[in-house]
């Protein structure tokens, strides 16, 4: 019973099932359009302007809320919010100029990352610090934008949480998820469950997150784990690339909770089916017959424009118990031509395969 309507000026893959409104979608032209024709508004990127999204909701009902979008699209702001809540972030420093980037820098040690305040993602607009004489390149490497420098986190694994909150105040949790990224673009991620007291802190500080927010629809946690204990990298208002794996694998997946929480509905379970992880395809998309040959897949193609660094689309795989999924991962990472998830530990942009993993304990 619900109908969509995207704005957008491009030919989008939306395009398939849904409306499309010819305009620009961080336009306030575009933002009025589409209010007035919907009558609830939704965002698939944080990086609309929030003082441009502000302008619907005086139409209509706009979640996540254009407050939301503020503190989610400026890294500086987003870690003060988190850390006024008691969540823990990396230590970091803002950076207006070059000579605050070798203050920050001296300050925090080598190495570091230098990170635009706005519009990065996948490992855009950040540059990693190894040495005094980088510091000069690297500040225009980002074309002196406001930025931060950011501390180096010696983590074992990174996971994210994903949740979902309802108008009422009613939250429900996926699984926590474990993720490997390579080049800063998520390759790989797995729901585990049987990570109790992981889950238990990441359950606590994403709820924090939501009721303070009183956010309404699905929220994604991305955190470090450093010895036990979990450190918000960042946070992300909207369904997430690490939650794609709930469309096969979980009781209600997240693109339709995040649907049934912005039109007021209730939410949907959120327990794991079967042993379930996501595989993406970056840059380029292999042949449908060469998914389809490995047992307990489901190809997902997004219809968009190859190039390189690109998420096209991905590929769910399930399996009967963990042992075998992890197997499983690792075939159909061959097959897509990416490199087996490495067990090296590479700081922020890499992670390693925790020793829980290496010793089968998932």
């Amino acid at each position: 019973g619900i109908t969509t309507t995207v704005c957008a000026l491009d030919t989008v893959p939306a395009a398939a099932l849904a409306h499309v409104l010819p305009h620009r979608p961080d336009s306030r032209e575009g933002i009025i359009a589409l209010a007035q024709h919907c009558t609830a508004i939704t965002c698939e990127s944080e990086n609309i302007p929030a003082n441009v999204l502000a302008v619907a909701e005086n139409h209509t009902r706009l979640h996540p809320t254009a407050a939301t979008i503020a503190i989610a699209q400026d890294r500086y702001t987003e870690k003060n919010y988190l850390r006024s809540l008691g969540i823990p972030t990396a230590d970091f420093q803002v950076v207006d100029q070059a000579s605050d980037v070798v203050v920050a820098a001296n300050k925090l040690g080598f190495p570091c990352l230098l990170k635009t305040r706005r519009g990065g993602y996948d490992g855009k607009g950040q540059v990693r610090l190894r040495k005094a004489d980088e510091l000069a390149a690297a500040w225009s490497a980002i074309a002196g934008q406001p930025a931060i420098v950011e501390a180096m986190v010696p983590f074992t694994q990174e996971c994210a949480q994903i949740a979902a909150r309802d108008t009422n105040g009613h939250m429900q949790f996926y699984p926590l998820t474990f993720t490997w990224h390579r080049e800063g673009i998520l390759r790989a991620a797995i729901p585990v469950p049987t990570e109790r007291e992981l889950s238990a802190q990441a359950r606590d500080l994403t709820a924090r997150l939501l009721t303070a927010l009183d956010y309404v629809g699905i929220l994604t946690v991305e955190f470090f784990v450093v010895a036990g204990q979990l450190v918000a990298n960042e946070m992300a208002p909207r369904v997430h690339n690490s939650g794609h794996w709930t469309i096969e694998g979980a009781r209600t997946s997240q693109f339709e909770n995040h649907v049934r929480a912005i039109t007021g509905r209730a939410l949907g379970e959120t327990d794991l089916i079967r042993p379930t992880a996501l595989v993406n395809c970056i840059g380029t998309m292999p042949l449908p017959k060469t998914i389809a040959a490995i047992p307990e897949t489901f190809f997902h193609d997004y219809g968009k424009t190859a190039k390189p660094g690109r998420k096209l689309g991905h590929i769910t795989v399930q399996a009967t118990d963990q042992t075998a999924l992890w197997l499983r991962v690792q075939q159909v990472l061959a097959a897509i031509g990416e490199a087996p998830i490495a067990t090296e530990h590479h700081g922020n942009s890499k992670s390693k395969l925790s020793q829980q993993h290496r010793e089968g304990v998932i």
